[in-house]
């Protein structure tokens, strides 16, 4: 009786656990980023961040350097639109011709986790 029970229970588990490991694996991904990445687009005035799942912006950051590596003045970043897997960071002085790295970091709002990443984009001049 014991034997049988212990089996049920390891069949129940084996049932039950990729489930579970399916959900942990169930990261937020960067799914869209404005401007994009790799692209030559005209200054923005923002940059924006979309992921596959709900981010906490209180406890996210978005850092956009110059190519010397040197800090743009962004302003608060704040959820952007009602499903909160959107953030932005508004850029109150228009950005010079140039390359620009954008370094963010977000709290998953369903399972805790942080993650980071980097990508970069060109201002292009503008036209004359």
């Amino acid at each position: 009786m014991l034997k049988t029970i212990r089996l049920v229970n390891v069949a129940v588990l084996a049932l039950v656990m990729p489930v579970f490991a399916t959900a942990a694996l169930a990261h937020a991904k960067l799914v869209k980023e404005s401007p994009a990445h790799d692209a030559a687009v005209p200054p923005p005035t923002e940059v924006s961040l979309k992921f596959s799942t709900k981010v906490e912006a209180a406890f996210s950051s978005i850092e956009v350097k110059d190519a010397t590596g040197a800090l743009v003045k962004v302003g608060t970043l704040a959820a952007a639109g009602d499903d909160k897997t959107t953030i932005a960071v508004p850029l109150p002085m228009p950005l010079t011709a140039g390359k620009y790295t954008v370094e963010w970091r977000v709290l998953t709002a369903g399972d805790g986790h942080k993650i980071k990443g980097s990508y970069s984009f060109t201002a292009a001049p503008a036209a004359p």
